[in-house]
C-alpha cells in the first residue's frame, strides 16, 4: 500500500456544482432547513405506506413466525455478543454509575487504540479489524452506552449528550492507561464509525491533548457537514427526522425480534445472516435498547442543548477512510473543504464500498490503520 500522504478536497473532489452551491445558501436558514426535511420524511412515508399496502394485496408481505429469530439463534447472539473471545477478552468497567462492556485484545503495554461502534450496530462490528492490529496494539472495541454488553442509562435522552458519551472515553481511556502503568493522560488513538466517529470528533475537539492520532470511518466533521448541507444529503437524512418522532422508529425497528432493522442491515456486504443476528438481538434482548440508540440522535440533534462542538483547527494527525457508495452521506457534501478545519488529514477513498467499511472491508481497514500508524 502506498504512503498516505494529505489530502486536497479541491484535487480529489469533483467541484460543487451551482444547484448544491445554491442549496447550501438556502439550507443555511435553518427554518428552511426544517421545512424541507419534514417534508422529504412525508413523502418516504408515503412511499413506504403504498409498498405495504401493495404486499398486503399480493400476499407478499413476510408471515411473523418467519421474521423472529428461533431460541438457539438468540442464544449464538448472545454468545458472540457477550462471551465469544476470538476477538479479544470481555471486560467491564463502571463509569458515571453506568456498566460499560469492552473487549480487549493485544498487550496491555501496547499502544492503545479505542474503537467506537455506531448505529444500529455494537462492538461486533470491529471483529475482524482487532486481530491484526493486536499483534502490535492494544486494541479495546466498547459498546457505547445503551448498546451491546452495556447498560442502559438513567435519565432518558439527557443521559445521551455528547459530553456523557466523550466523557466515558474519557474515562475509560484513563482506566487503561493507568492499568499499563501510564499517565492517566498518555496519548492514544481514537478510531470511530458512524456515532462513533461523531463521538470521536467531538473528543477530539474537547480533549485533543490525549489524542496520538484520529482516525474516522464514513463520517465527516460537524461543521464541514453543516456547511455543505445540498438537497441531495438532506433527502439521506430522512431518518434522522423520523427519530425524532417519539416511539415511532423505537417501535417500527424493534418488533419481531427487530425484524426491520435486520432488513436494514442485509444488503451490506460480507455480513452474514449471523453477524445480523447479533446486531438484532443487541437492540431487542432489553426493553428500551432501541430507545436508547435513537436517543443519540435526539439527544444531540433537532435543537438539543448539547449541541455539537464546533470543530476547530484540529491538529491531530486524522485519517478519514470513506466507502464511496454510502447511502446515508453524500462523498463531496461531507469531504469537501475538511482541510479548512482538518489540516493533518488523509483520506482514504474506497471504492465499491459502502457506509459500513468495518464488515465490508475489515482487512483493508486495519491495514489502512496501521499503516497510518507507523
Amino acid at each position: 500500500m502506498p504512503a498516505l500522504s494529505k489530502f486536497s478536497s479541491k484535487a480529489s473532489l469533483p467541484a460543487p456544482s451551482l444547484i448544491d452551491r445554491l442549496a447550501r445558501w438556502i439550507l443555511a436558514i435553518p427554518a428552511i432547513r426544517t421545512i424541507f426535511a419534514v417534508g422529504i420524511l412525508g413523502s418516504m412515508v408515503v412511499r413506504m405506506a403504498i409498498a405495504n399496502l401493495v404486499q398486503r394485496v399480493l400476499g407478499t408481505a413476510p408471515k411473523r413466525a418467519n421474521l423472529i429469530m428461533s431460541e438457539d439463534r438468540k442464544r449464538a447472539a448472545e454468545f458472540r455478543l457477550l462471551k465469544d473471545e476470538t476477538a479479544g477478552k470481555h471486560r467491564y468497567a463502571t463509569i458515571d454509575g453506568v456498566k460499560l462492556h469492552f473487549v480487549e485484545g493485544g498487550s496491555k503495554t501496547a499502544p492503545l487504540i479505542i474503537f467506537l461502534h455506531g448505529f444500529p450496530q455494537n462492538w461486533t462490528i470491529w471483529r475482524n479489524v482487532l486481530p491484526p492490529l493486536a499483534r502490535k496494539y492494544r486494541v479495546v472495541a466498547l459498546d457505547m452506552r445503551g448498546y451491546g454488553g452495556s447498560d442502559i442509562p438513567e435519565g432518558g435522552r439527557g443521559a445521551y449528550s455528547l459530553t456523557k458519551l466523550t466523557g466515558d472515553v474519557k474515562e475509560l481511556a484513563e482506566m487503561l492507561q493507568v492499568e499499563a502503568g501510564n499517565d492517566k493522560d498518555a496519548k492514544f488513538t481514537l478510531c470511530g464509525h458512524d456515532w462513533g466517529a461523531v463521538v470521536s470528533w467531538e473528543f477530539a475537539a474537547r480533549y485533543s491533548r490525549v489524542l496520538s492520532h484520529l482516525v474516522i470511518v464514513n463520517v465527516p466533521p460537524p461543521n464541514a457537514f453543516d456547511r455543505n448541507m445540498t438537497f441531495r444529503q438532506l433527502s439521506k437524512s430522512w431518518y434522522i427526522v423520523w427519530f425524532q418522532i417519539p416511539g415511532a422508529a423505537d417501535k417500527a425497528l424493534t418488533e419481531n425480534d427487530a425484524a426491520g432493522l435486520g432488513n436494514m442491515l442485509r444488503d451490506i456486504r460480507n455480513v452474514k445472516e449471523e453477524d445480523i443476528d447479533v446486531f438484532r438481538y443487541g437492540m431487542f434482548r432489553e426493553e428500551g435498547r432501541m430507545t436508547a440508540a435513537i436517543n443519540y440522535y435526539r439527544a444531540n440533534m433537532a435543537g438539543s442543548t448539547d449541541a455539537f462542538t464546533k470543530i476547530p483547527t484540529l491538529d491531530v494527525p486524522t485519517l478519514v477512510v470513506w466507502g464511496e457508495n454510502d447511502i446515508a452521506l453524500d462523498l463531496t457534501t461531507a469531504l469537501w473543504g475538511i482541510e479548512d478545519y482538518v489540516p493533518n488529514v488523509s483520506v482514504e477513498i474506497l471504492k465499491g464500498v459502502g457506509h459500513f467499511v468495518p464488515d465490508e472491508e475489515p482487512a483493508n481497514l486495519a491495514e489502512t490503520i496501521q499503516k497510518f500508524l507507523q
